[in-house]
């Protein structure tokens, strides 16, 4: 059995991120012809401002989840915890108070409070 290089796995591991990173990205533009067929153009920005908003939510502890396996000892591992669940704490408040104020009707859209694509489709369909 022989071994492989370093720079062959190495070109092997970054093909394959590289290909799915690509895949990831083609998924979305081939589906989006369909997609602002199935939604209004409302709708279709409706959901994208609330999916923003949920990305605001996976940066919110600052990734700092990569960081608690490289931990060595037990106080720090919990102190690390502690910061990460008061970061989303916060976070999680400031959208909660952001998102009350829009789905009050001081946004664009408040009609349709809570854009989850349900309700993206039923707004879509409501008469005008």
């Amino acid at each position: 059995m022989t071994d492989t290089p370093a720079s062959s796995r190495l070109l092997r591991a970054s093909l394959t991120l590289l290909a799915g990173g690509a895949l990831a990205q083609l998924v979305p533009l081939l589906l989006g012809p369909w997609l602002t067929r199935l939604y209004s153009p409302e709708a279709f920005g409706i959901y994208h401002l609330l999916a923003a908003a949920a990305n605001v939510a996976v940066v919110a502890c600052a990734r700092y989840e990569f960081a608690l396996p490289k931990v060595t000892d037990d106080a720090e591992a919990e102190a690390l915890r502690t910061l990460c669940l008061r970061l989303i704490g916060i976070v999680s408040v400031l959208a909660a108070l952001a998102g009350a104020v829009w789905a009050a009707g001081i946004g664009a859209a408040g009609r349709c409070g809570w854009g989850l694509p349900w309700r993206c489709w039923q707004c879509s369909r409501w008469p005008r």
